[in-house]
């Protein structure tokens, strides 16, 4: 039930976080790559140090992610 509601919440607001919960020290963000016809096709993200990077300052990485999500979408190909 955990996971369903991390998925449904990633949805929700189009990127994904990873706080240490995998890798003790590690914090991430991640946003699907979609083909044109909206299916996920990939994900594209960035990690770094948590000494280094608050979760905050990697969210407000999102729309520069999402902006290169969008033209890989239309560049990757459909298969």
């Amino acid at each position: 039930m955990v996971l369903r509601a991390d998925v449904a919440r990633a949805a929700e607001r189009g990127y994904a976080t990873a706080d240490e919960e995998h890798h003790p020290g590690l914090r991430a963000v991640a946003v699907p790559i979609l083909r044109p016809d909206g299916s996920v096709f990939a994900a594209l993200s960035t990690a770094a140090p948590a000494f280094r990077r608050s979760m905050d300052d990697l969210v407000a990485m999102v729309p520069l992610l999402q902006a290169a999500a969008s033209e890989l979408g239309v560049r990757l190909p459909a298969r």
